[in-house]
């Protein structure tokens, strides 16, 4: 499998403690030592890192610096997140610069923004390159400590609001702000109780509103905001107390679970899905619906708190030539940026080589998708990495996938874009990304992490589509804070290429036990448990791979998996491979068990067998006393789709 339904929210993490950072130091007089504050972060009171400010007065300028450091530790990868921030601002308040670099792999990427007359000036650094771009605006922009001082005069009881006009680096966007008093309340910090003024603070675009204790001087104390993981937070605390937090912490692994949205029936052969219909369910109508319509996505039904989308496949799009010269409708999707690198010359002479003298731009893309899959190592301590990098370490998550696909496309004169959303995969639906080419005037998708024969499978639906011409923030933001962690969903219809329509009956469930027989309708599976056995493990979902468990009386233990197979791979050649990589050791020979030939290692207590499926290997994996003939009596009782 060549997912992570939570690895893409790792930016969504760091972005959202970033929210909140402006005027967190105590006031400092003009020509006075710079002074600090310190806070720990903390996601469902786990603490995962810290965050430090300092803000100081020089001349007629305000000077807020801010550090963030978080740690996450997830199925054995050590994730770390840094970000340095700097903004100044005249004495008015008006905003002069903003300042940010993020450390989410080896490379750091850096963005300044310098506001002028209606104008944001932007620059961005990637890889030793510069890219800049102009963001105009009306209005006035706060500095944050214009916002502090805002805050302490006019936020004084319930019901005071303060609006004003910020450029948000987290977004990559100039936005409108406000906040709301909701009243004094007392708080707990550094072990002694201090009365703040409780806030409610909305960014334009983010659906997600943060709840701010401030001081009498309008400094933060803490601040809350809901996410994917469980409630994000800052709190005041001493040094000491901060740089403890900084080796991070784990996560519940319920918290990882709550991000993805398991399906009531398993989908056979998914990468072969032409069409599909399922109905999402929200589970806090509050934070509305992300924009869903798309390239073969429509909207069938709409709610508060339900939502049916129908996705369909497209059609091979053949006859279209490449390069696709520039014109300004699709300049963003052609031209390189910060993280798009496609300008870089050994990636470049790589994506040329790729395509050899191919001429079309739909038979070009597939084999740019294909080389993607084959030489990208799935990595889960890769958070976000630019498309250089990606390229000349050869890993990471479904993120550095789609990264390198969109630049090696845009790299040959294919116009590209990244895409975020939902793919299916074994019983669940978790968040992913992938990549979109505009061949004529429709969009393919392509997925070089779960990758399929033809367009991309009808078995994703996406949220946001992205030239990350504005860096990647925006892929943190509104959208994701929306769906991630938020979201049921049923199948309710689905059709594979070639076959009828199908429709999943309501109450429908993943399997049924019957005695001693345990069935999966979604998968054509049926399973015969011995005698004296129980059934264990049922039904699980990524990264756990058993489909269905058995335990034994004298302790044997029985595991169904599956791994599925890209549509190049030999199935016999893949089982083989399977085989191979679960069963290292033991004598090999050629079987039909199970309703098919399969192949079969057995090594003391335990044999594994191996039978290639419709898209999948099948393995019957057996340990214990007598496995050589406890596999062939499960087995005989087994029935595999495919």
């Amino acid at each position: 499998m060549k997912t992570a339904p939570v690895r893409t929210l790792i930016l969504l993490l760091a972005a959202l403690l970033l929210t909140d950072l402006p005027t967190l130091a105590p006031p400092a007089a003009a020509g006075a030592p710079t002074e600090e504050a310190w806070y720990v972060a903390a996601i469902g009171g786990t603490p995962v890192g810290y965050a430090r400010e300092s803000r100081e007065i020089a001349g007629h300028e305000t000077r807020v610096r801010s550090e963030s450091h978080m740690v996450l530790n997830r199925m054995g990868s050590r994730i770390e997140i840094e970000m340095l921030g700097e903004s100044r601002e005249r004495a008015d308040g008006s905003l002069l610069t903003v300042e940010m670099e993020m450390v989410l792999s080896e490379q750091a990427t850096k963005m300044k923004a310098a506001a002028g007359d209606g104008v944001v000036r932007i620059e961005s650094e990637a890889g030793g390159k510069s890219f800049e771009r102009d963001l105009p605006f009306t209005g006035e922009l706060s500095g944050p400590d214009a916002v502090r001082r805002l805050t302490a005069a006019k936020l004084r009881q319930a019901g005071d609001r303060i609006d004003y006009q910020i450029f948000s680096p987290e977004m990559g966007t100039v936005t409108k702000a406000s906040r709301v008093a909701l009243g004094p309340e007392s708080i707990t910090f550094e072990g002694r109780q201090q009365t703040a003024m409780k806030l409610e603070e909305q960014l334009e675009g983010f659906p997600v509103k943060t709840t701010v204790w401030v001081d009498s001087e309008g400094f933060l104390l803490r601040s809350e905001q809901p996410g994917p993981f469980g409630v994000m937070s800052l709190l005041r605390a001493n040094e000491a107390a901060a740089r403890l937090a900084s080796g991070g912490g784990q996560l519940p692994e319920e918290s990882y679970g709550a991000t993805i949205a398991r399906t009531q029936i398993r989908i056979p052969d998914a990468r072969r899905l032409n069409h599909l219909e399922v109905r999402l369910h929200h589970r806090n109508p509050a934070l509305g619906w992300p924009e869903l319509e798309g390239p073969g996505q429509e909207i069938l039904e709409r709610s508060d708190d339900s939502l049916t989308l129908a996705i369909t496949r497209p059609a091979p799009a053949e006859g279209h030539p490449f390069p696709v010269a520039v014109t300004e409708a699709n300049r963003e999707y052609l031209e390189p940026n910060a993280y798009i690198q496609s300008d870089a010359a050994a990636l470049k002479e790589e994506a040329r080589k790729i395509i050899g003298d191919e001429k079309d731009l739909y038979r070009a893309a597939r084999k740019l998708e294909r080389w993607v899959a084959e030489n990208m190592e799935f990595d889960t301590g890769v958070v976000l990495a630019p498309s250089v990098e990606v390229f000349e370490n050869r890993r990471g998550t479904c993120a550095g996938y789609a990264m390198l696909l969109t630049t090696m496309a845009r790299a040959v004169g294919i116009p590209s874009r990244y895409v975020m959303g939902y793919v299916y995969v074994d019983g669940m639906f978790g968040g992913h990304a992938w990549t979109e080419v505009l061949a004529g005037d429709e969009w393919i998708p392509f997925d070089g992490a779960v990758i399929t024969e033809g367009p991309a499978d009808a078995g994703r639906f996406a949220f946001l589509w992205s030239s990350l011409r504005d860096g990647v923030n925006r892929l943190s933001m509104g959208p994701g804070m929306q769906l991630y962690g938020q979201i049921d969903l049923d199948v309710l219809t689905y059709t594979l290429e070639g076959g009828p329509r199908r429709s999943v009956p309501p109450g429908a469930a993943p399997y049924e036990i019957a005695g001693d027989l345990y069935t999966n309708t979604g998968l054509g599976l049926q399973v015969v448990k011995p005698a004296g056995f129980r059934f264990v493990d049922l039904d699980a979902v990524w990264p756990e791979a058993t489909l269905v468990g058995l335990e034994g009386p004298a302790g044997q233990e029985v595991k169904l998996l599956s791994r599925n197979r890209r549509y190049w791979q030999d199935p016999r050649e893949h089982a083989l491979e399977a085989l191979r990589r679960l069963a290292p050791e033991g004598s090999m020979s050629e079987v039909r068990l199970a309703g098919g030939d399969g192949l079969l290692t057995v090594n003391g207590d335990r044999a594994v067998l191996a039978v290639p499926g419709s898209g999948v290997t099948w393995l019957l994996d057996v340990t214990g006393p007598e496995a050589a003939a406890l596999i062939r009596q499960v087995a005989s009782g087994l029935k595999l789709q495919g």
